[in-house]
């Protein structure tokens, strides 16, 4: 199940509770997330990890400056071009397809493919000639070793949860790494419909599973406005959804506010 899911995650990566947290509720509360730091911190091994324990429903991508649309949502189908005149995608192993999307170094990509990408992360849908289509995917998840340059707003907003990962801090951690064989090995996997059932009941009752913090949710906006935060309307119901995720995680059907706490890892850009 989830908790055992993420139980062994924080038991195989040494301190990373944090990053290990944003990954379970992103993907219970179907929000994309992004893990920041510099290299060498384990971020992609940790995502990998998950997409492996999805039973062979995601996909992964290194993005560069030359990585095209196609590579990610697929190529053009060059039989129906030529038959029918129509531009479609086979989108066979691709984003389109799979229930969770890794995409490394994604803020390197160029601009036809970052354009391509804002449609996948806020609408979940790619267009063609046969107009919009709706795509499989749950979250999609970003890795980076630094924050968007500037130019890239539209693209962070959309990482609704991010997570710095800094260096391990102490010496035990060390230790583990360099002697533990069991670092970075899980073996705990979790079938999708599994996880969906829990992400429809989220996103089905996120106001009721919240309705009793309202009021918390009223002062956070009151205390984010005097210290000169913003957030959108949009990222505000996605907020509201994480901590209804956070609670359900949690083993709570109704969300305290405790659960709050999720939010740190939402409300800051740099």
């Amino acid at each position: 199940n989830l908790t055992a899911l993420q139980a062994a995650l924080k038991g195989a990566f040494i301190e990373r509770d944090d990053a290990v947290g944003v990954l379970i509720t992103a993907l219970i509360s179907g929000q994309n997330c992004c893990l920041l730091g510099p290299p060498g911190t384990g971020k992609s091994h940790l995502i990998t990890a998950l997409c492996d324990a999805m039973a062979g429903d995601s996909f992964q991508y290194l993005v560069t400056k030359y990585t095209s649309p196609e590579e990610v949502l697929g190529n053009w189908d060059y039989q129906e071009m030529t038959t029918t005149g129509r531009m479609v995608r086979r989108t066979q192993g691709k984003l389109p397809l799979s229930k969770v999307a890794f995409l490394d170094e994604v803020f390197k990509g160029n601009s036809a493919f970052l354009n391509s990408l804002l449609t996948v992360l806020q609408e979940r849908a790619y267009d063609d000639d046969n107009g919009r289509q709706k795509i499989d995917t749950k979250m999609v998840v970003g890795a980076s070793n630094e924050l968007p340059e500037k130019g890239l707003e539209a693209l962070w907003d959309r990482f609704t949860l991010r997570c710095w990962v800094n260096q391990i801090d102490t010496d035990k951690g060390y230790e583990r790494l360099m002697f533990d064989p069991s670092v970075g090995n899980v073996s705990v996997g979790i079938p999708e419909e599994s996880i969906e059932l829990l992400r429809e009941y989220v996103l089905n009752n996120y106001r009721d599973i919240t309705s009793d913090i309202g009021q918390k949710f009223a002062d956070l906006r009151f205390e984010m406005k005097k210290q000169g935060l913003t957030m959108s309307g949009r990222r505000w119901v996605k907020a509201q959804q994480i901590v209804a995720g956070s609670a359900i995680l949690d083993g709570h059907s109704k969300a305290k506010a405790k659960h709050l706490d999720v939010l740190k890892h939402t409300i800051w850009n740099t």
